[in-house]
């Protein structure tokens, strides 16, 4: 068998800027971007052979023809390691639904090339719950972005309002239809959109449900998914905002009767207005296009986030609602317990992040945190009832 080559290079997406004579920004990004000083003429090649990729032997032999040296050589792969702006793949990726500008992405914020994360997303399913236009934009982001099956619900009573009609959703012809019929048939249209081969009769194994819903969570739903040790995210819609999380990994953090419990704590009206929120009979509005398509983009990078790593970052929890989330950093992401994520777009789009901890009223962190039991196909039960997470 052939070994597999390997290629050392400067991160795709990375531009060389060159701000002066012997001096090179990497990459255009405040987040990513590094300075490197004092380059002579060996050094700038070297960058400009990273940037189509070779390996390390063959950077090495060149160095000397230059009037440079192996030692300098490692030096400089060294320090741009270190940076985070190099990256080491194999000759050829993986067979993946997904566009090398989803693995560039996933490589910036993971590390690697990215492609073992998208590997990671294609091997599972995820289940959304609520089709309105939030959730069917959801499910389509997850698809692009290369998750392996996903599966939208709604239920049986809920029908398509005009509000819920969106580009790649559901259609003006739909409304007043159910929409649980109507969601049904939308991912596989949106794969066949995509160049998706057919499923082949494989099920994936439901990674996570997005429970999606107008107002406040219905506890039923996440209550179900609890018990049985199943990964779940709600989101709640409002008029002009709404809140994504907490993400629950059952035994591992704080869940959403945590939230609700602390609310209650600091607001014991809360429960009362909760349950209204909350009621199926209540008159539901359809949120606007711009809230949608901001609250389904921070959906989709919280789970594309614990899918990415596995959902198993260790990172403790902070204090409690009112504590700032600190500042970005690798392991330090969507897959922190506790995270909730408030989305506002008007007068101007924002985005606050809060953390939770468990509250000791709950007991869900006495929920094992390991299966005991083969993942479930995507698709099938439990039967959540859609629902949103206030803060």
């Amino acid at each position: 068998m052939a070994a597999v080559t390997t290629a050392l290079r400067i991160r795709p997406g990375l531009p060389l800027l060159w701000r002066a004579v012997g001096t090179v920004q990497v990459g255009d990004d405040p987040a990513v971007a590094v300075l490197l000083e004092r380059l002579d003429a060996a050094d700038e090649a070297l960058l400009d052979d990273l940037v189509a990729g070779a390996g390390r032997d063959v950077l090495r032999a060149r160095a000397p023809g230059r009037g440079s040296t192996a030692e300098r050589v490692d030096h400089l792969l060294g320090l741009l390691d270190g940076a985070g702006v190099l990256e080491e793949r194999s000759a050829a990726p993986p067979p993946v639904p997904a566009t090398a500008a989803e693995a560039r992405a996933a490589g910036l914020v993971r590390g690697g090339d990215g492609w073992a994360a998208l590997g990671r997303r294609a091997a599972v399913a995820v289940r959304v719950v609520g089709a309105g236009r939030t959730g069917t934009a959801v499910a389509a982001g997850l698809l692009e972005a290369g998750v392996g099956d996903v599966v939208l619900e709604d239920a049986p009573r809920r029908r398509v309002r005009r509000d819920d009609v969106a580009v790649g959703g559901h259609r003006a012809v739909d409304v007043g239809r159910g929409r649980a019929t109507s969601a049904a048939v939308l991912p596989g249209g949106w794969a066949a959109a995509l160049g998706r081969p057919p499923a082949q009769g494989v099920a994936r194994p439901e990674a996570l449900v997005v429970l999606v819903a107008d107002g406040v969570v219905a506890p039923a739903g996440p209550a179900a998914l609890l018990r049985e040790d199943r990964p779940h995210l709600p989101v709640g819609l409002r008029p002009a905002s709404a809140v994504v999380g907490p993400l629950v990994r059952p035994g591992r953090g704080p869940c959403s009767r945590c939230v609700a419990l602390h609310r209650t704590d600091r607001d014991p009206s809360w429960p009362a207005v909760a349950a209204q929120l909350a009621h199926p009979a209540r008159a539901r509005d359809g949120e606007d296009a711009a809230l949608a398509r901001l609250v389904a983009a921070v959906t989709v990078v919280v789970v594309l986030g614990a899918l990415d790593v596995g959902a198993l970052d260790p990172a403790a929890p902070g204090p409690d609602g009112d504590a700032p989330a600190p500042p970005w950093s690798p392991g330090r992401d969507g897959t922190t317990p506790g995270l909730t994520w408030d989305v506002a777009v008007r007068p101007y789009p924002l985005t606050t992040a809060r953390r939770w901890t468990p509250h000791p009223a709950c007991g869900c962190t006495a929920v094992p945190a390991v299966r005991d039991e083969a993942p479930r196909p995507s698709g099938q039960g439990p039967d959540g009832v859609p629902g949103g997470q206030r803060p």
